[in-house]
Order: C-alpha cells, then sequence, then structure tokens
C-alpha cells in the first residue's frame, strides 16, 4: 500500500515537473504581440514577425482554443467546430512543426479517450476531439481541388501560402462567416500578401479595411530569447534578410528601385487643379489588358514638380481614356503645355489599307502626344534626383495623396530577382526593375525625362523675348519660351521647358525639339 502511494507521488511530480516545464493550454501566457493577435474581432488576422517570435505558439493556441470552444475572447457556436490548418508542405511544415506545437500545448482530456492515437487519423490527417471539433491538415503545396468541401470555422496558414490557395481556402469561410489567420515571415518579398493583406489592415481611412487586422512583432518581442544567440544569428544576414528574420518587415527582393520615397516626404494633401500661375503638362503609360496610367503635373518657377491628378483603368480603348483625358483638363480650365508618352504607342498596325497606332488614334481623338524618353536606367536616376531633397529644402517632385495608384506603385516598385533563392545567392542582381506594377511610375519618369536634367535647374529667370539673341554672358531681359538650336539660333515655341547653354546661359526647350507632335 505504502509503495502505490509513493509510486502515485512520484508520478504526480513528475506530471507536475512537466507541466511547469511545458505548461498546456490552461498554462500559456501570451506576450504583448500575441496579446493583441488573440484579442482581434477582426475575420482575418495576420501576424507577422521575425523567426522565433511567438508566431506558431499563437496560431496552435487560436486554433486550440476554437477547436475547444474556449475562447477567451470570441463568442463560439454551439456546435462542434471544423478547422483547417495549412503548413508550406506536410512532412516539415505540418508534421515537424505544426502537430508537435499543438501536442505540447493540448489539454489530454480534450481528445476523445484522452489519447493522441485514438484522435488523429493520420490518413486522413484530421485530429478529432472529444466534443466533436475537428482539424483538418494540409500542405500548401496541395493541388486547388483538394481544398474545396464544405465549409470551415476556421483556417490557419502557417507561413505565406500561394494566393490561389488563398483565395480557395478563404472561400470554404464564406457561408460560416469563418474566421482566417495567417502566422508568417515575409521571406517571398512585396508579393500578393502585402497587396491584399498587409496595406489594407495598415492603411489609413478610407484606405483601411476594418475586417484585416495587423500583428508585427520582432524577434526581440519573445522575452524567452538570449539576446546574445540573436546577435549571433543577426551577424549572418543579409540587410533584406535581417529586416524580414529579424523585425518581420516586408522587403523588396531585389530593392526598392525607389527606397527614399516616403508618405510624409513625397505626398501632400489633394488639391482641386493646378497651383495659380504654374505650366501644366501631363504624362501617360498605355495598357489595354494591363492599366493605362495618366498622370499630370504642374511646375512651379524654380522647376518643382508637383503631380496633382491621375486617370488609371484598365480594358478600356483609347477614345475612352482620351474623353477622360479632355474631361479632366476642361474643368480645371488650363491649357496643357504638352503631353508625353509611352514610345511604344507609334507601333503601327496596317489591316485594309488603313494605318493605325495607338498614338494616331489619341491623335484622332484630339490629344496630341509627344514621344517619351524610354531609357529606364537614365530614366530612373532622373527620378531619383527629383526625390531627393536638400538640407532644409523639399524634395523637387511631391504627389498629391489622390494619386492613390501612383503612390501605391511608388511604395513598392522593386528590382527584378531570381525567383529560386538558390540563384539569388550565386548571380549578381538584376539591372533592370520587374515589369510588374509598374504603370504610373513610367508615366512619372517619362515626364521627368522629358525635361533638363535636375542637376542644371536653378532659380526661375526672364528668357529671350521673340526675336532677340544672347551675346555670352548677357541675361535675359523678357519672358518668353525660347529654345536655342545646335545653330544657337533662338527660336520661339510654345510648352517650353527651362534648361542652361553653356555659352549662351538660360534657354527654354521646346516640344518640337523633343520630337513632339503639335
Amino acid at each position: 500500500m505504502m509503495s502505490s502511494i509513493a509510486e502515485a507521488l512520484e508520478e504526480l511530480g513528475a506530471t507536475l515537473r512537466v507541466n511547469a516545464e511545458r505548461p498546456n493550454l490552461l498554462g500559456y501566457v501570451a506576450h504583448e504581440k500575441q496579446m493583441l493577435f488573440h484579442r482581434s474581432p477582426a475575420r482575418l488576422r495576420q501576424y507577422i514577425g521575425g523567426n522565433r517570435a511567438g508566431k506558431t505558439t499563437a496560431g496552435a493556441i487560436e486554433a486550440l482554443w476554437w477547436a475547444t470552444r474556449r475562447h477567451p475572447f470570441r463568442r463560439m457556436p454551439d456546435r462542434p467546430i471544423k478547422g483547417r490548418v495549412v503548413g508550406v508542405d506536410y512532412d516539415h511544415g505540418v508534421a515537424d512543426i505544426i502537430l508537435p506545437e499543438l501536442r505540447r500545448w493540448l489539454i489530454p482530456s480534450d481528445l476523445r479517450h484522452a489519447s493522441w492515437e485514438d484522435s488523429f487519423d493520420r490518413k486522413l490527417r484530421i485530429l478529432t476531439f472529444a466534443n466533436g471539433s475537428t482539424i483538418q491538415f494540409m500542405s500548401g503545396e496541395s493541388v486547388l481541388d483538394k481544398f474545396a468541401g464544405v465549409s470551415r470555422d476556421f483556417i490557419w496558414f502557417d507561413e505565406e501560402p500561394s494566393q490561389a490557395v488563398f483565395t480557395e481556402n478563404k472561400a470554404r469561410t464564406v457561408d460560416s462567416k469563418g474566421s482566417i489567420w495567417i502566422t508568417m515571415t515575409p521571406l517571398q518579398g512585396l508579393n500578393w500578401s502585402y497587396e491584399t493583406v498587409y496595406l489594407p489592415g495598415t492603411g489609413d481611412g478610407a484606405e483601411r479595411d476594418p475586417e484585416i487586422f495587423v500583428v508585427e512583432a520582432d524577434m526581440a518581442d519573445n522575452p524567452h530569447l538570449d539576446p546574445h544567440e540573436v546577435q549571433l544569428f543577426v551577424a549572418t544576414l543579409s540587410p533584406e534578410e535581417r529586416e524580414a528574420r529579424i523585425h518581420g518587415r516586408y522587403t523588396a527582393l531585389g530593392g526598392l528601385v525607389y527606397p527614399s520615397f516616403s508618405l510624409d516626404d513625397h505626398v501632400v494633401p489633394a488639391v482641386d487643379g493646378p497651383p495659380p500661375g504654374w505650366p501644366v503638362y501631363a504624362s501617360m503609360d498605355h495598357g489595354l489588358h494591363a492599366p493605362t496610367a495618366w498622370l499630370w503635373h504642374a511646375v512651379g518657377p524654380d522647376g518643382q514638380v508637383l503631380t496633382f491628378g491621375e486617370h488609371f483603368a484598365a480594358e478600356m480603348t483609347v477614345d475612352q481614356h482620351a474623353a477622360v483625358v479632355l474631361s479632366k483638363e476642361l474643368a480645371w480650365k488650363r491649357a496643357v503645355e504638352y503631353r508625353v508618352g509611352d514610345p511604344s504607342i507609334v507601333n503601327r498596325q496596317q489591316a485594309m489599307g488603313v494605318v493605325n497606332s495607338v498614338h494616331l488614334d489619341y491623335l484622332r481623338c484630339g490629344v496630341s502626344l509627344q514621344l517619351g524618353d524610354n531609357n529606364p536606367e537614365a530614366g530612373i536616376n532622373r527620378v531619383r534626383r527629383y526625390l531627393i531633397a536638400a538640407p532644409g529644402q523639399q524634395p523637387r517632385w511631391r504627389c498629391a495623396d489622390n494619386c492613390v495608384n501612383l503612390i501605391r506603385e511608388m511604395r513598392h516598385y522593386r528590382w527584378k530577382t531570381y525567383l529560386s533563392p538558390k540563384m539569388r545567392d550565386r548571380a549578381n542582381k538584376f539591372e533592370v526593375p520587374l515589369k510588374k506594377d509598374d504603370h504610373a511610375c513610367d508615366a512619372l519618369r517619362y515626364f521627368l525625362m522629358s525635361r533638363p536634367d535636375i542637376s542644371e535647374l536653378g532659380p526661375q529667370r526672364p528668357v529671350l523675348a521673340p526675336g532677340a539673341r544672347l551675346a555670352p554672358g548677357q541675361q535675359p531681359s523678357m519672358p518668353g519660351p525660347v529654345m536655342i538650336d545646335p545653330e544657337h539660333r533662338p527660336v520661339v515655341r510654345t510648352g517650353a521647358c527651362r534648361g542652361r547653354d553653356p555659352e549662351y546661359g538660360d534657354f527654354e526647350l521646346c516640344n518640337e525639339h523633343m520630337g513632339g507632335i503639335w
């Protein structure tokens, strides 16, 4: 009798030691970022964080709270819960990471017969609880048809799935008004989840989606990590990897094309039209299935540029775009000095003896366009110079906050990179941007390339009067748009851009000089 009591006490002590070292669901203590995640009532939640920031633990606890219907911050349906967990793959993502994490926190009595073996069907990959709730485990590599079937009360993605897998699974929660959460380290760059989940979940005003909640966690937010070990790990990472793996931040694989662009420095409140006295210009990048982007710019007395208007649409014909363009310009009651566009619009097609091009179609609709300079490297350098601000001054280029598509593209326009991580490690970086979501950026580039280099811009000065000619060192005395041709003869034109001739000083470049058609 005494022996059995002693054995029972010893077994109880061992159980208490295990529970103290590895507490179950009842002993879970969330850190600050985990608690924000659990408390959010949003239907779609994203927990992005660095490695070891407690993401998988928070996701597992959330799944168990749902399955046991003991969620402390949500009202659960009065019936068995049907959940699904999707890992990167099954052998590693599910079997090696997710299932051990769930077993770590499970209370045995929550399982059928208090037994994992009796509760987990290895063939169907379904865990059944004592209350009848089930969790199905799937691989993100499965074909889309595998994700169809009955509705789900919750779906947990541990690490980022493909957009197709996410969309197919999201459809399973529509009729049940179910919940979705993604726990992830953003290693894939500025991809679909950045656009679809992160930006709407962190936006301001009308851009904010109240059904999406985003938690950003740093590796340092986990109080159980040794700071010295963290520093040793940090030392092995590239700057891009450091942002993602340590701080849990989205980074542009290959790097951002315009890293200096910021909402604080380059975005101003919307205006009804161009500032009084500032000449107006337009630029465009053409698309049919892809969007066509039109931008309107006003140029200040010292060469500063304000992009104040935008038209951005796909699946429209040239005459429809032209109607929008002319309508906007008429509403501003300001003549446009010139319009510059995608040089590919001159590509001609002949059908039944009629020669057509996008350029000619716009001209027939009353919208004249000169052709832009499509040198991406030079154009990107030009835009970058306009983004730079001298100490104590504003940048040379800014845009109004109603140019939402331009702002969106500027924030994540990135260099092309290799799809394979192995190739990214072995090969030099690409020197060209990724041809995706760049329509408004290209329109901006065409316009800034149509103007003199910013390094030549100084305070606005008067220019030559019609018929006048500057002697070396002489300053112009009367305003008037003038260009100096290769033989240094002043020619009066409209819609001019200022520049500087090394011999004759300030001058104006006209549209005809830059290949325009009037």
